[in-house]
Order: structure tokens, then C-alpha cells, then sequence
């Protein structure tokens, strides 16, 4: 198995590879800090399994997870983040990930993640987060939006004002409100900045 760790963290990434090294079923542990470096390390190498942060300099592990859909690349994706809120783990799992890992926990979990994704092709979340599978197939089941209703909610995310929103799909600024209010109460947020983060951390548009 080859693996390529996409993290700007030294310390996290000798880590890593420390509890890594002594498995058998690896054979190779690459690594690099950066979008980057991470297309420029796809061109000639092909992995098994990535094990990506979120935060990166010059992206964010999403933007990874787009790379890897787009390119077909038939590998598995871990997600090894700082951030522990469930709207960062539905959404990477949205994008494709088999599995999440929080760096608190990563000494602990890492092993089990590597083994359940890989060895056993299943989905790794540790216990705290196990209602988030029943989470996202609710909300996907729940949350139906007609077209005109999408348009008008990435035109918000956009950061589009009302009227810039009318003017662009030929609508009066009090319809584009009715759109927005729709929104807001199909997605259960009161403000503007809520709606906007509820859509894009749920991919709904």
C-alpha cells in the first residue's frame, strides 16, 4: 500500500509516519504540505491512500477531495483535521471521504481508520460521531430544492446582494426575498450568514 500524507505539519506528519512505519501492508509513505505539491506528487506516482488535513496553505483538503473525483483517481481519502464540528465531517464526506480522524485522537484511531478503509472498503468515524451517517441521509432525504431555489442560493453564497440576484435572473428584489426566505426555512437558519454556511457545508446546491 502507498501512502501520501498532505499536511503543513512537520510534527504531525513524523507522527504519522512514526505509527505507520512497522505496518506490513505499506510499503511506501510519501508526503508533501500543499495543494501544490500534491498535483505536482499525483503526476508520477499513484497511491492507494491519502491521509489529508483540511487546512492547507494554499487550498484546504475539499479542494483534495475535488482533485481526486476529477481526475478518477482510485484511491481512498482520510481526512486527519483539527476540527472536531460535524458540519467539517459531512462535508468531507459529501466530497468522497471514506473516513475522518481527529488529530487529538490520530494516535489512537489512525490504525483502525487505515484498516477499516482500506482492508475492509467501509466508512471510518469513531463513536462520537456514529449518528452522522443518519444525519446526512436525513437532511438528503429532507431538504429538496427546485432549481430556481439553487440559483438563488449560490448567487447568496456568492455574496450577491438581492438585487444584484434579481437583476441577473430577471426576477423583482421581492420574489429573490421570497427565494431566500424559502431557503431559510427549508434549511432552518434565521440569518443570511447562517443560510450561507449551511449551504456550503451541505453541498445541497
Amino acid at each position: 500500500m502507498k501512502i501520501l500524507l498532505i499536511d503543513d505539519h512537520k510534527l504531525i506528519k513524523i507522527g504519522i509516519k512514526v505509527l505507520l512505519e512497522d505496518d506490513e501492508k505499506i510499503s511506501v509513505i510519501d508526503d508533501c504540505a500543499s495543494k501544490t505539491e500534491f498535483l505536482e506528487k499525483i503526476k508520477d506516482n499513484i497511491y492507494n491512500l491519502f491521509i489529508c488535513d483540511i487546512s492547507l496553505p494554499d487550498g484546504s483538503g475539499y479542494d483534495i477531495l475535488e482533485i481526486i473525483k476529477e481526475k478518477k483517481l482510485d484511491a481512498k481519502v482520510i481526512i486527519l483535521s483539527m476540527h472536531e464540528d460535524k458540519s467539517y465531517i459531512k462535508k468531507a464526506l459529501r466530497l468522497g471521504a471514506s473516513g475522518y480522524v481527529t488529530k487529538s485522537t490520530a494516535h489512537e484511531e489512525i490504525l483502525q481508520a487505515i484498516d477499516k478503509v482500506i482492508v475492509k472498503d467501509e466508512i471510518y468515524l469513531n463513536d462520537k460521531y456514529a449518528t452522522i451517517f443518519y444525519e446526512l441521509f436525513k437532511e438528503d432525504k429532507e431538504i429538496e430544492l427546485s432549481e430556481r431555489e439553487k440559483e438563488v442560493g449560490r448567487y447568496i453564497v456568492e455574496g450577491y446582494t438581492l438585487t444584484d440576484i434579481g437583476e441577473k435572473l430577471f426576477l423583482s428584489v421581492k420574489t429573490v426575498d421570497t427565494y431566500k426566505k424559502r431557503l431559510m426555512e427549508k434549511t432552518n437558519t434565521k440569518k443570511r450568514s447562517e443560510l450561507v454556511e449551511y449551504l456550503k457545508n451541505n453541498l445541497i446546491l
